[in-house]
Parts: structure tokens; sequence; C-alpha cells
């Protein structure tokens, strides 16, 4: 992936932490402003996924997780997808890629965002990465 490209994904990733790391500021207003200003595949499922289900869980609990949590789950799931984001046509490809998501997942208890933010977002715009270069080859 073209550097320029993966700018543009890490700065989902980071605005998704700032998000978390201010929770209690962050209202339906920055959700909805947040996912149209990142509509690259299905990043915007960070804002609407990720984000907003931590923040609803936290307001229904009222324990928010370390700001350093946030940011050490934010990069963990950079680097997954930056380490993933050139898929192949390649079967052991796509099992080490299934064996990878289980580490974070493992790691961080298998949380709704953790979930969201590593299935439901980073590995699902993996595969239309992948969908959208095998319909140009």
């Amino acid at each position: 992936m073209k550097e320029e490209t993966l700018r543009i994904y890490w700065q989902v990733y980071t605005d998704g932490m700032r998000c978390l790391k201010n929770w209690d500021k962050v209202d339906d207003k920055t959700i909805e402003t947040m996912t149209a200003k990142h509509q690259i595949g299905v990043m915007g499922r960070v804002f609407t996924l990720a984000v907003s289900g931590e923040i609803q869980r936290i307001k229904e609990d009222m324990t928010p997780l370390q700001p350093l949590m946030y940011q050490d789950i934010f990069v963990d799931a950079w680097n997954f997808f930056k380490t993933h984001c050139d898929p192949v046509e390649d079967e052991e490809w796509w099992d080490k890629l299934v064996e990878d998501i289980k580490i974070p997942l493992q790691k961080y208890h298998e949380t709704a965002l953790v979930k969201h933010l590593f299935v439901d977002v980073t590995l699902e715009e993996i595969e239309r990465i992948y969908k959208e270069g095998r319909k140009h080859a």
C-alpha cells in the first residue's frame, strides 16, 4: 500500500483513539463528523461501532479504560492493519491472518471495543481491499 494511503488510515486510528481518550467530550455530532471525515472503505465504523459502542459502555457503568489502554489498543489495531493491508490470494496468508487476529483479541480479553476495532473494522477493511484488488486484477 502506498505511503499516502497508509497516512489516511493512520489518521482514522488516531482520531478514534483521541475520541476515546476524551470520551466525555464526544457527542453524536462528533461521531457523525468523524464518520463523514473518514469515508475510506469501512473505516467510518471506527466511530459508529468502536468509539460509540465504547462510550455507551462507559456511560452505562462509568468505568472508562485508562487513556494509555485506549492508545495501546488503537496502536495495536494500526500495526495489525499495516502488517496485513496488502492481502494476497494465498490460503496460508489468510490462515496466518486469522491466527494473528486472535492475539489482540486474547490480549484485550475480547471486549466489545476490541472486537469492533479488529474484526468489524480492520479485518473487514482488509477483506474489502482484497476484493477491490481482485476486481482490478
